[in-house]
């Protein structure tokens, strides 16, 4: 089992993940009041951050 587990870098605290077609996931990221973006290329960007966000938020999802 070890040689499938990659480490694919630090992305903070979260408490929720989803996926779409292209590959890229999405991530609650209540230490920064915001939601993140994950795509191919590893690379990680804010698709929305307000300080209004609370924790516990609804798991997200990609409909």
């Amino acid at each position: 089992m070890a040689a499938t587990v990659a480490d694919e870098g630090d992305k903070g605290g979260s408490d929720g993940l989803e996926t779409d077609d292209a590959g890229r996931f999405y991530l609650t990221s209540y230490e920064n009041n915001a939601v993140l973006r994950r795509r191919p290329d590893g690379e990680y960007e804010t698709v929305v951050h307000d300080p209004r966000l609370l924790w516990p938020v609804p798991r997200p999802a990609v409909g």
